[in-house]
């Protein structure tokens, strides 16, 4: 229960290659742990082209294509 009060760390964000929204427009859902949020992009109903994992603690992005 703890852990669900706390602001998830991991944003997950992704599109198509072509047609990007932009900014939060390709934001997916948040994630308490990298892993989870890698996971989740894997699993997508709909695969994304690529999808960027930000980490809101430190501000660095992880990419993936």
């Amino acid at each position: 229960m703890e852990e669900e009060k706390k602001e998830k760390r991991y944003w997950l964000f992704g599109g198509d290659t072509y047609y990007p929204s932009g900014g939060m427009a390709d934001f997916s859902d948040s994630f308490h742990t990298l892993e989870a949020a890698e996971e989740s992009a894997k699993n997508q109903e709909y695969k994304f082209d690529w999808h960027h994992i930000y980490d809101s603690k430190t501000g660095k992005t992880k990419t993936y294509h």
